[in-house]
This record gives C-alpha cells, sequence and structure tokens, in this order.
C-alpha cells in the first residue's frame, strides 16, 4: 500500500507501464517505483505465489510536478505534464539512472503558450508523437524526435474528455464532452477529411448525461475507437462507416 507521505496530499494522477514494470504517483512531487516478482530459490518458493517487491527509483531533481502522467508502449518513455503547462519526457532503462528533458513550448506568439495547467496526455504508438490537453481546453502535439512543440488543434466547441493515438498512424483521436470525435493529423497539423466531414456530436450517444472518459483501441480495428462512458461503449467506424453504440 502506497501513500502520499502527508495526510494533506492529494495524489493528482498516476500510471502503470504495460508490462508491469514501473508505477508512477504524483502528488506534490512525482515519485517512480519499479516493480518485479524476486526469483524462486527452490521448489518450495516455486509452488508459492511469488511476494511484489516495490523498489523506488531516484529521478532527477528537475522533474516537476504532475497534473497527468503516461508511459509508452515500450516502457522507455515516461511522460509528465506538467502544472505548470510543459511537458517532460523521462528516459528509463533498467541499468542506467533517469535521464529528464523538458521539450520546448509553443512560440511566444503563439495562442497556445499560455502555459495552462495540462490534465490529459498520450503518446503515439510509435514514440513520435505526445499530445497534451490542458485546462483550458486547448490540445497539442509535440514532437519527440524534436523535443518541442509541434502544432496545435483548431479550437473544440466542447472540452476534450478524452485522447488517443490511432496505431500505427499520426492519427489523434479526441473526445468532447459533447460527444463528438475529432481526428487531428499530428504529422500534417490538420484535421483528416473524415473529421471535417462528421463535424457535429455522435446522434447515437447525443442524448446521454454521461461523457467519454477514455478512448479504447482494438489493435485489430485501429479505424475503429471505442468511446467508454461509465454505462456505455460507442464503436465509431472512421473509415467512412457509422458509429455503433451499445
Amino acid at each position: 500500500l502506497l501513500r502520499p507521505k502527508l495526510t494533506s496530499r492529494t495524489i493528482s494522477c498516476a500510471a502503470i507501464s504495460e508490462h508491469g514494470t514501473y508505477l508512477i504517483i504524483c502528488d506534490a512531487e512525482t515519485r517512480l517505483f519499479r516493480l518485479g516478482a524476486p526469483p524462486a530459490t527452490g521448489a518450495d518458493d516455486a509452488a508459492a505465489a511469488p511476494e511484489m517487491t516495490v523498489r523506488r527509483v531516484p529521478l532527477p531533481a528537475d522533474v516537476q510536478p504532475a497534473g497527468c502522467c503516461a508511459f509508452s508502449s515500450n516502457e522507455r518513455l515516461l511522460l509528465l505534464g506538467g502544472l505548470g503547462g510543459l511537458v517532460q519526457t523521462v528516459t528509463l532503462g533498467e541499468d542506467v539512472a533517469p535521464t529528464v528533458h523538458t521539450l520546448r513550448g509553443a512560440p511566444a506568439s503563439d495562442a497556445a503558450s499560455s502555459r495552462c495547467a495540462l490534465v490529459q496526455i498520450c503518446i503515439s504508438p510509435d514514440a513520435q508523437w505526445i499530445a497534451t490537453a490542458d485546462s483550458s481546453h486547448c490540445v497539442c502535439v509535440h514532437s519527440v524526435d524534436g523535443l518541442c512543440f509541434s502544432s496545435a488543434m483548431p479550437p473544440l466547441a466542447s472540452p476534450p474528455t478524452a485522447l488517443a493515438f490511432l496505431p500505427p498512424s499520426s492519427i489523434l483521436a479526441v473526445a468532447s464532452a459533447n460527444k463528438q470525435l475529432t481526428l487531428y493529423d499530428a504529422d500534417r497539423s490538420a484535421l483528416t477529411p473524415w473529421s471535417l466531414h462528421h463535424a457535429a456530436p455522435i446522434a447515437e450517444i447525443a442524448a446521454s448525461p454521461e461523457v467519454p472518459h477514455c478512448i479504447a483501441i482494438n489493435p485489430a480495428r485501429p479505424l475503429a475507437p471505442i468511446l467508454c462512458s461509465h454505462s456505455w461503449l460507442c464503436r465509431v467506424e472512421v473509415d467512412g462507416r457509422d458509429a455503433a453504440a451499445g
């Protein structure tokens, strides 16, 4: 059982890596843990379930407090969306100390440079793009290779509630509180043709009082993202067919 160091602290976000190797917990500070099971030492150990080990991984001093966090699918990168509006990437490895990079923000002349707290973050399956949503409802894309801001999505009609990249492409799917799905091509810095033709809430779920809080992707059907709320799922065919809610 892991708790904040002080009872007055509140956990702002947490995430576990895809293969269960790392756990990140953010309150007033950012703490990283490596999870594992001790190796069996005999027949008796093999018969019993091994106990999980939790080891604190020291992070560089310049790691910032985060409002959102995520891991890349290969567990090599930890993403931190800062309360100060900047993105940090932490490079992870079993035999090396973590290293941190703070991504350059939007140009000063860009409206996306207001440095609002980041509240959502995700990374593309190929670890080339990072998408964030901030407290002012602005969605931005950052380049991992360039370690910098790349582009900002056009303003949305409703606050974004979930982000996900469609594998293996650079297409970012954004679900909004009004039940609209918007697709943005990070490579082209533009909305996709599908999105331009479907710029309205999804009719099958538009009347629901619940908002989508997650976008699930079936690797076998990457062009059919699933919007998830607490009581319904809605599969959206973004290759030209209609939505299917259930």
